[in-house]
Protein backbone atom coordinates (compact mmCIF):
# COMPACT_ATOMS: atom_id res chain seq x y z
CA UNK A 1 0.00 0.00 0.00
CA UNK A 2 1.46 3.38 -0.98
CA UNK A 3 0.61 7.04 -0.45
CA UNK A 4 -1.18 7.40 -3.80
CA UNK A 5 -3.48 4.50 -2.93
CA UNK A 6 -4.31 6.13 0.38
CA UNK A 7 -5.06 9.39 -1.45
CA UNK A 8 -7.32 7.50 -3.84
CA UNK A 9 -9.19 6.00 -0.90
CA UNK A 10 -9.62 9.46 0.67
CA UNK A 11 -10.97 10.78 -2.64
CA UNK A 12 -13.61 8.02 -2.64
CA UNK A 13 -14.51 8.90 0.94
CA UNK A 14 -14.86 12.59 0.08
CA UNK A 15 -16.93 12.01 -3.07
CA UNK A 16 -18.94 9.08 -1.58
CA UNK A 17 -18.70 7.59 -5.05
CA UNK A 18 -16.05 5.56 -6.86
CA UNK A 19 -17.07 6.94 -10.26
CA UNK A 20 -16.93 10.59 -9.11
CA UNK A 21 -13.60 10.01 -7.37
CA UNK A 22 -12.20 8.45 -10.53
CA UNK A 23 -13.08 11.62 -12.46
CA UNK A 24 -11.42 13.77 -9.78
CA UNK A 25 -8.30 11.60 -9.83
CA UNK A 26 -8.30 11.38 -13.63
CA UNK A 27 -8.11 7.56 -13.67
CA UNK A 28 -10.54 4.92 -14.87
CA UNK A 29 -13.31 3.69 -12.60
CA UNK A 30 -12.17 0.09 -12.97
CA UNK A 31 -8.59 0.97 -11.96
CA UNK A 32 -9.83 2.81 -8.87
CA UNK A 33 -12.16 -0.07 -7.94
CA UNK A 34 -9.24 -2.44 -8.20
CA UNK A 35 -7.13 -0.24 -5.89
CA UNK A 36 -9.84 -0.29 -3.24
CA UNK A 37 -10.31 -4.06 -3.54
CA UNK A 38 -6.55 -4.54 -3.18
CA UNK A 39 -6.59 -2.43 0.00
CA UNK A 40 -9.43 -4.49 1.41
CA UNK A 41 -7.62 -7.73 0.55
CA UNK A 42 -4.33 -6.56 2.10
CA UNK A 43 -6.06 -5.40 5.30
CA UNK A 44 -8.40 -8.40 5.42
CA UNK A 45 -11.41 -6.17 6.12
CA UNK A 46 -14.18 -4.54 4.06
CA UNK A 47 -13.71 -0.77 3.90
CA UNK A 48 -16.76 0.31 1.90
CA UNK A 49 -20.40 -0.66 1.62
CA UNK A 50 -21.41 -0.36 -2.01
CA UNK A 51 -24.92 0.46 -3.26
CA UNK A 52 -26.62 2.12 -6.22
CA UNK A 53 -26.52 5.41 -4.28
CA UNK A 54 -22.74 5.25 -3.95
CA UNK A 55 -20.46 4.04 -1.19
CA UNK A 56 -20.36 4.49 2.58
CA UNK A 57 -17.46 3.57 4.87
CA UNK A 58 -17.64 0.58 7.17
CA UNK A 59 -16.36 0.92 10.73
CA UNK A 60 -13.00 -0.32 9.44
CA UNK A 61 -13.17 2.18 6.60
CA UNK A 62 -13.65 5.05 9.06
CA UNK A 63 -10.51 4.06 10.97
CA UNK A 64 -8.49 3.66 7.77
CA UNK A 65 -9.72 7.06 6.59
CA UNK A 66 -8.53 8.80 9.76
CA UNK A 67 -5.06 7.28 9.56
CA UNK A 68 -4.84 7.77 5.80
CA UNK A 69 -5.43 11.51 6.29
CA UNK A 70 -2.65 11.73 8.87
CA UNK A 71 -0.24 9.71 6.72
CA UNK A 72 -0.88 11.69 3.52
CA UNK A 73 -0.63 15.03 5.35
CA UNK A 74 2.63 13.98 6.99
CA UNK A 75 4.03 12.83 3.67
CA UNK A 76 3.10 16.16 2.03
CA UNK A 77 4.74 18.07 4.87
CA UNK A 78 7.89 15.98 4.49
CA UNK A 79 8.06 16.76 0.77
CA UNK A 80 7.53 20.46 1.46
CA UNK A 81 10.35 20.51 3.99
CA UNK A 82 12.70 18.64 1.67
CA UNK A 83 11.82 20.97 -1.19
CA UNK A 84 12.41 24.06 0.92
CA UNK A 85 15.75 22.73 2.14
CA UNK A 86 17.00 21.98 -1.35
CA UNK A 87 15.41 24.90 -3.18
CA UNK A 88 17.25 28.10 -3.96
CA UNK A 89 13.90 29.91 -3.80
CA UNK A 90 13.06 29.65 -0.11
CA UNK A 91 10.76 32.62 0.05
CA UNK A 92 8.40 34.26 2.48
CA UNK A 93 6.48 37.26 1.16
CA UNK A 94 5.56 39.82 3.79
CA UNK A 95 3.44 42.94 3.41
CA UNK A 96 2.66 45.51 6.07
CA UNK A 97 0.88 48.80 6.55
CA UNK A 98 3.27 51.79 6.60
CA UNK A 99 3.64 52.28 10.37
CA UNK A 100 4.25 48.58 11.04
CA UNK A 101 6.59 48.32 8.04
CA UNK A 102 8.66 51.31 9.17
CA UNK A 103 8.66 51.11 12.96
CA UNK A 104 7.88 47.51 13.96
CA UNK A 105 9.21 45.05 11.42
CA UNK A 106 12.88 45.98 10.79
CA UNK A 107 14.20 44.63 14.11
CA UNK A 108 11.79 41.68 14.02
CA UNK A 109 13.01 40.70 10.56
CA UNK A 110 16.61 40.89 11.80
CA UNK A 111 15.83 38.32 14.51
CA UNK A 112 13.94 36.18 12.02
CA UNK A 113 16.88 36.14 9.61
CA UNK A 114 19.22 35.19 12.45
CA UNK A 115 17.12 32.13 13.24
CA UNK A 116 16.31 31.21 9.61
CA UNK A 117 19.23 32.56 7.56
CA UNK A 118 18.49 30.48 4.44
CA UNK A 119 15.10 32.02 3.80
CA UNK A 120 14.63 34.85 1.34
CA UNK A 121 12.18 37.43 2.63
CA UNK A 122 10.52 39.85 0.28
CA UNK A 123 8.76 42.80 1.88
CA UNK A 124 6.23 45.27 0.57
CA UNK A 125 4.71 48.33 2.20
CA UNK A 126 0.99 48.64 1.54
CA UNK A 127 -1.97 50.27 3.33
CA UNK A 128 -4.02 47.84 5.39
CA UNK A 129 -6.78 47.29 2.83
CA UNK A 130 -4.23 46.75 0.06
CA UNK A 131 -2.31 44.34 2.31
CA UNK A 132 -5.51 42.33 2.71
CA UNK A 133 -5.85 42.17 -1.08
CA UNK A 134 -2.22 41.05 -1.50
CA UNK A 135 -2.67 38.17 0.95
CA UNK A 136 -6.05 37.12 -0.46
CA UNK A 137 -4.70 37.07 -4.02
CA UNK A 138 -1.56 35.10 -3.12
CA UNK A 139 0.73 38.07 -3.73
CA UNK A 140 1.92 37.89 -0.11
CA UNK A 141 2.02 35.04 2.40
CA UNK A 142 1.44 37.09 5.54
CA UNK A 143 0.35 40.66 6.17
CA UNK A 144 0.48 43.01 9.15
CA UNK A 145 -2.29 45.56 9.32
CA UNK A 146 -3.80 48.24 11.53
CA UNK A 147 -7.15 47.12 12.96
CA UNK A 148 -9.05 43.93 12.22
CA UNK A 149 -9.25 42.84 8.58
CA UNK A 150 -12.38 43.77 6.68
CA UNK A 151 -12.39 40.56 4.64
CA UNK A 152 -13.97 37.51 6.28
CA UNK A 153 -11.88 35.28 4.02
CA UNK A 154 -8.75 35.87 6.11
CA UNK A 155 -7.65 34.37 9.38
CA UNK A 156 -6.18 36.91 11.75
CA UNK A 157 -4.42 37.22 15.08
CA UNK A 158 -3.86 40.28 17.25
CA UNK A 159 -0.11 40.67 17.75
CA UNK A 160 0.50 44.09 19.28
CA UNK A 161 -1.17 47.11 20.86
CA UNK A 162 -0.02 50.65 21.50
CA UNK A 163 -1.61 54.03 22.14
CA UNK A 164 -2.62 56.71 19.69
CA UNK A 165 -0.98 59.92 20.90
CA UNK A 166 -1.76 63.57 20.29
CA UNK A 167 1.64 65.23 19.89
CA UNK A 168 3.05 68.71 19.42
CA UNK A 169 6.46 70.33 19.15
CA UNK A 170 8.36 69.98 22.43
CA UNK A 171 8.56 73.78 22.60
CA UNK A 172 4.83 74.36 22.04
CA UNK A 173 3.05 76.19 24.82
CA UNK A 174 -0.25 74.45 25.45
CA UNK A 175 -2.62 73.87 28.38
CA UNK A 176 -1.80 70.87 30.56
CA UNK A 177 -5.10 69.29 29.48
CA UNK A 178 -6.76 70.16 26.18
CA UNK A 179 -10.55 70.31 26.06
CA UNK A 180 -12.39 69.70 22.80
CA UNK A 181 -12.87 73.48 22.53
CA UNK A 182 -9.08 73.94 22.73
CA UNK A 183 -8.61 71.24 20.11
CA UNK A 184 -10.96 72.97 17.67
CA UNK A 185 -8.75 76.08 17.82
CA UNK A 186 -5.48 74.24 17.16
CA UNK A 187 -4.09 73.60 13.64
CA UNK A 188 -4.27 69.84 13.13
CA UNK A 189 -2.16 67.63 10.90
CA UNK A 190 -3.59 64.23 10.10
CA UNK A 191 -3.29 61.08 8.03
CA UNK A 192 -4.94 61.22 4.62
CA UNK A 193 -8.55 60.18 4.26
CA UNK A 194 -8.84 56.58 3.11
CA UNK A 195 -6.12 55.28 5.42
CA UNK A 196 -7.29 52.76 8.04
CA UNK A 197 -5.47 54.79 10.73
CA UNK A 198 -7.50 57.88 9.84
CA UNK A 199 -10.74 55.95 9.53
CA UNK A 200 -10.46 54.38 13.00
CA UNK A 201 -9.23 57.63 14.56
CA UNK A 202 -12.18 59.58 13.16
CA UNK A 203 -14.57 56.93 14.45
CA UNK A 204 -13.04 57.03 17.93
CA UNK A 205 -13.05 60.83 18.11
CA UNK A 206 -16.67 60.89 17.03
CA UNK A 207 -17.54 58.25 19.68
CA UNK A 208 -16.07 60.37 22.50
CA UNK A 209 -17.95 63.46 21.39
CA UNK A 210 -15.54 65.34 19.11
CA UNK A 211 -17.31 67.24 16.33
CA UNK A 212 -15.17 66.29 13.34
CA UNK A 213 -16.57 69.13 11.25
CA UNK A 214 -15.08 71.65 13.69
CA UNK A 215 -11.53 70.30 13.55
CA UNK A 216 -9.08 72.79 12.06
CA UNK A 217 -7.27 70.40 9.73
CA UNK A 218 -4.35 72.27 8.21
CA UNK A 219 -3.41 69.49 5.80
CA UNK A 220 -3.39 65.71 5.40
CA UNK A 221 -0.30 63.55 4.88
CA UNK A 222 0.43 59.96 3.87
CA UNK A 223 3.10 59.03 6.40
CA UNK A 224 3.90 59.29 10.09
CA UNK A 225 7.36 60.60 9.18
CA UNK A 226 5.82 63.63 7.45
CA UNK A 227 3.45 64.24 10.33
CA UNK A 228 6.26 64.02 12.89
CA UNK A 229 8.44 66.46 11.00
CA UNK A 230 5.61 68.96 10.60
CA UNK A 231 4.52 68.68 14.23
CA UNK A 232 8.14 68.93 15.42
CA UNK A 233 8.55 72.16 13.43
CA UNK A 234 5.58 73.63 15.24
CA UNK A 235 3.14 73.61 12.31
CA UNK A 236 0.37 71.95 14.31
CA UNK A 237 -0.75 69.01 16.44
CA UNK A 238 -0.95 65.46 15.11
CA UNK A 239 -2.40 62.12 16.17
CA UNK A 240 0.36 59.49 15.70
CA UNK A 241 0.78 55.91 17.03
CA UNK A 242 3.23 55.63 19.91
CA UNK A 243 5.49 53.18 18.05
CA UNK A 244 6.28 55.95 15.55
CA UNK A 245 7.27 58.66 18.03
CA UNK A 246 9.42 56.93 20.67
CA UNK A 247 12.68 58.38 19.38
CA UNK A 248 11.29 61.93 19.04
CA UNK A 249 9.89 61.81 22.58
CA UNK A 250 13.25 60.66 23.94
CA UNK A 251 15.12 63.35 22.01
CA UNK A 252 12.64 66.02 23.16
CA UNK A 253 11.54 66.92 19.66
CA UNK A 254 7.90 66.06 20.38
CA UNK A 255 5.75 65.87 23.47
CA UNK A 256 2.46 64.14 24.17
CA UNK A 257 -0.50 66.46 24.68
CA UNK A 258 -3.30 65.24 26.94
CA UNK A 259 -6.79 65.54 25.48
CA UNK A 260 -9.88 65.11 27.64
CA UNK A 261 -11.56 61.69 27.40
CA UNK A 262 -8.97 60.53 24.86
CA UNK A 263 -7.36 57.12 25.40
CA UNK A 264 -7.35 55.31 22.08
CA UNK A 265 -5.66 51.91 21.80
CA UNK A 266 -4.27 50.85 18.43
CA UNK A 267 -4.53 47.16 17.60
CA UNK A 268 -2.31 45.49 15.02
CA UNK A 269 -3.09 42.13 13.41
CA UNK A 270 -1.29 39.47 11.41
CA UNK A 271 -3.37 38.11 8.52
CA UNK A 272 -3.09 34.96 6.41
CA UNK A 273 -5.22 33.02 3.97
CA UNK A 274 -7.61 30.63 5.71
CA UNK A 275 -6.52 27.49 3.85
CA UNK A 276 -3.35 26.19 5.55
CA UNK A 277 -2.69 23.90 2.57
CA UNK A 278 -1.59 27.00 0.65
CA UNK A 279 1.55 27.17 2.80
CA UNK A 280 4.40 24.74 3.26
CA UNK A 281 5.01 23.49 6.79
CA UNK A 282 8.21 25.54 6.96
CA UNK A 283 6.41 28.68 5.88
CA UNK A 284 3.84 28.07 8.63
CA UNK A 285 6.67 27.65 11.13
CA UNK A 286 8.31 30.85 9.96
CA UNK A 287 5.08 32.85 10.12
CA UNK A 288 4.24 31.50 13.59
CA UNK A 289 7.67 32.56 14.80
CA UNK A 290 7.29 36.00 13.21
CA UNK A 291 3.95 36.57 14.93
CA UNK A 292 5.26 35.32 18.26
CA UNK A 293 8.33 37.54 18.47
CA UNK A 294 7.03 40.77 16.92
CA UNK A 295 5.84 42.36 20.17
CA UNK A 296 9.18 41.74 21.91
CA UNK A 297 11.39 42.83 19.02
CA UNK A 298 9.81 46.12 17.90
CA UNK A 299 12.61 48.65 17.31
Amino acid sequence: MNIEVLRSFLAVMNEKSISKAAVTLNISQSALSQQIKTMERDLGLPLLTRSNAGVTPTASGQIVSQYAQVLTDTYSNMLDDLEMMSSTHKKLRVCASPNIYTYALPCTIFHLKEKYPDFVLTMEQAPSLHSESLVLNDKADIGFIYGRPQSKKLRYRKIYCDEMCLVASYKAKLPELLTFQHLYRQPLLTFSAGYRTRELLDQYLSDIGVDLSRLNILYEMDSAESLKMSAGNGYGLAFIPYMAIKKELYNKQLKIVKLEHFQMINEYYAIRRKNPDQYTSLQEKLMNYLERILQDTIC
